[in-house]
C-alpha cells in the first residue's frame, strides 16, 4: 500500500513539475484613457475595467493613462481596489509643473522582487504636464524564474516634432532596459502604448537595439486570424465609437514585445496566443476605453 501511495505522489508530482515548466505567462498591456478632461466618463469606466480584471485570469497586466495628480481621480487606486491584484508597481509620481502621473501601474499574480521608475527628459504639448515615462518590474514566475517586465508611454501626436521627441524618449528608453536587463540572463517584456506604428522609426529602433520580438506580429503571421486580428489596430476610429474621427484609419500603436534570455543554454521563448482585449462594449455601449488592449501569452511551446 505505501508503495502504491508513494508512485502516485511521484507521478502526480512528475505531471505538476512538467506542467509548472511549460506554463504560459499572459500579458496585457492597455491605455484606459485617463487623461484629464478627454477620458470621458473615467469614473465609471475604470472601476468596471478593474472589475473585468477581478477574475485574475491574465498573469500581468501592464496599464497606461491611470492617471493621478491634477485634476483626476486617483484611477490606480480604483483599479486596483476593484481588480484585487496582490502585487503591483506604479510608475513616477506627480512632481512640481508635472502635476499629474505617468499614468503607469502594473499588476501581477506574481511576487515583485524589485522596481525601478524613468521619468522622460523631453516631452512636447500637453504630454508635458505628465510625469510620462516607464516602469521595470522584476517578477517571480513559476515555470519562467525571474522575469523582466517595462511598461512605458511615450509621446502623442504625429506631428514631426512628436516623432522627434518620441525618438529621444526611446533612447533614454533603450538605456533604462539595459541597466536593469542588459545582462541577458532573465526574459525581457516590454509594452505599453508607444504611439508609433511597427514600421516606425521608433518601433525599427526599439525592437532592433533591445533584440525584441514582436508577440502579435508573430502570432498573425504563423496562425489563421481573422482581418481585424491581422490589423492589430489597437487605435481604430471605424470600430471604436469612443475615437473623435469615424473616418480615421485604425493604427497599431500598443505592443507587447518581448526576448529570451541571452546565452548558452538558453530556452526559446514562443509567442503561443496574441488577440485584441477589451474590444466588447462596456459603459454606455462603447468600448471601455479609445484604446483596444493587446494580450498575448508567452511560454516554451506546448
Amino acid at each position: 500500500m505505501k508503495t502504491l501511495v508513494l508512485a502516485v505522489v511521484l507521478a502526480f508530482s512528475v505531471v505538476t513539475t512538467s506542467q509548472a515548466e511549460h506554463a504560459p505567462l499572459s500579458v496585457l498591456s492597455y491605455n484606459v484613457w485617463g487623461v484629464p478632461f478627454a477620458g470621458k466618463n473615467a469614473r465609471k469606466r475604470i472601476p468596471e475595467i478593474g472589475q473585468r480584471l477581478a477574475p485574475q485570469t491574465i498573469d500581468v497586466v501592464t496599464v497606461q493613462e491611470a492617471f493621478e495628480g491634477c485634476f483626476v481621480p486617483n484611477e490606480p487606486r480604483t483599479l486596483l481596489q476593484n481588480s484585487g491584484y496582490a502585487y503591483f508597481a506604479k510608475g513616477p509620481a506627480p512632481r512640481g509643473l508635472r502635476c499629474v502621473s505617468s499614468g503607469l501601474l502594473i499588476l501581477s499574480k506574481h511576487p515583485i522582487l524589485e522596481s525601478a521608475t524613468l521619468v522622460y527628459d523631453h516631452c512636447v504639448g500637453t504630454d508635458c504636464f505628465a510625469r510620462k515615462g516607464a516602469l521595470y518590474v522584476k517578477l517571480s514566475v513559476p515555470g519562467l524564474g525571474e522575469v523582466d517586465v517595462y511598461t512605458t508611454h511615450t509621446n502623442a501626436g504625429t506631428s514631426n516634432k512628436s516623432a522627434a521627441k518620441r525618438q529621444t524618449q526611446i533612447e533614454q528608453l533603450i538605456r533604462f532596459v539595459d541597466e536593469h536587463s542588459g545582462d541577458g540572463l532573465r526574459p525581457v517584456i516590454l509594452t505599453g502604448d508607444l504611439n508609433a506604428t511597427p514600421k516606425s522609426v521608433e518601433i525599427t529602433r526599439l525592437t532592433s537595439a533591445l533584440e525584441l520580438r514582436d508577440s502579435h506580429q508573430e502570432f498573425v503571421d504563423h496562425h489563421p486570424v481573422s482581418d481585424i486580428e491581422r490589423d492589430g489596430f489597437t487605435s481604430d476610429p471605424r470600430r471604436n465609437g469612443n475615437q473623435r474621427d469615424p473616418d480615421g484609419e485604425g493604427r497599431r500603436i500598443d505592443y507587447v514585445f518581448f526576448r529570451e534570455p541571452q546565452g548558452a543554454g538558453s530556452t526559446a521563448l514562443t509567442t503561443l496566443r496574441s488577440s485584441l482585449s477589451f474590444v466588447e462594449p462596456g459603459y454606455r455601449d462603447l468600448a471601455l476605453s479609445d484604446h483596444f488592449g493587446v494580450l498575448s501569452e508567452l511560454g516554451y511551446g506546448l
